[in-house]
C-alpha cells in the first residue's frame, strides 16, 4: 500500500451530499442529519475523506443503523467499496436505500468480530451502539494486534464519560476533528503514518 495523506480542512464545508439524499427519503429525520453541516454532523467529513482515497479502495462502516454514514462514505468513493455492518437490519426493502447503491455491501453481523476480513481497508468508521467505550477499546486493541495500517474514524467521542475516557485512552496518534465532524465528537486514529497519515488544518 503506497503512502496516502488525508487532509482535513475548510473544504469539508463544500461537500454537497444532496445527490444521495434520496436514499434516505424514507427516513426524513435522518435525511436531515445526513444533509446537516460539518460541526453538527459528520457526513460531509466522511465524504471528504473518501474523496481523497484511490480508486478501488475498501472502506468499512461499523454501525449501519439507517445507512447515513455508509451513504456518505460511498458518495466520496464511487469507484471503491463500502462494507457496512450492523447486528440488526433497520433498512426497509420497499424504498430507495443503501441497498440501491452499487458500491455498498450491507452485512448483518458483528463487524468488530469480523475485523480480520478487512485489515486491507484504508479507512474504518467506528460508530457502534451502545457507546460504552468498552467495545470501542476492544476494537482498537484488536486492530492494533492484527497489524491494521489504515485510519479509524471514531464517532461520538464526547457523547458520554465512557466515550471521553476511551478517546483519552487511545495510545496511538489521533486527531480531534469535531469542528469538521459531529457535534458529539469525532476523532481520527492513525495506526501507521507511513501508510496513511492525517493532516488537520484548523484555519
Amino acid at each position: 500500500m503506497a503512502h496516502l495523506k488525508l487532509v482535513v480542512d475548510h473544504r469539508v464545508s463544500n461537500v454537497d451530499l444532496s445527490s444521495f439524499a434520496r436514499f434516505l427519503a424514507w427516513h426524513p429525520e435522518y435525511q436531515r442529519y445526513f444533509l446537516a453541516k460539518p460541526g453538527a454532523e459528520h457526513h460531509s467529513l466522511l465524504s471528504f475523506l473518501t474523496q481523497q482515497l484511490p480508486k478501488g479502495t475498501k472502506v468499512v462502516d461499523l454501525g449501519t443503523l439507517f445507512g447515513a454514514s455508509a451513504l456518505a462514505l460511498a458518495h466520496g468513493l464511487p469507484s471503491g467499496k463500502v462494507i457496512t455492518y450492523d447486528i440488526r437490519d433497520n433498512i426497509p426493502h420497499n424504498a430507495e436505500t443503501i441497498r440501491n447503491v452499487p458500491n455498498i455491501e450491507f452485512k448483518i453481523q458483528d463487524g468488530i468480530k469480523d475485523c480480520a476480513t478487512y485489515l486491507d481497508a484504508s479507512l474504518v468508521l467506528l460508530d457502534v451502539d451502545p457507546h460504552d467505550g468498552i467495545q470501542e477499546k476492544d476494537f482498537i486493541e484488536r486492530m492494533t494486534a492484527a497489524g491494521f495500517r489504515g485510519v479509524v474514524v471514531c464517532d461520538d467521542i464526547y457523547c458520554n464519560k465512557a466515550m471521553e475516557a476511551f478517546w483519552h485512552w487511545i495510545p496511538i496518534e489521533k486527531y480531534d476533528v469535531t469542528r469538521f465532524g459531529h457535534g458529539s465528537g469525532t476523532g481520527i486514529v492513525v495506526f501507521d503514518k507511513n501508510v496513511v497519515s492525517v493532516e488537520v488544518h484548523e484555519a
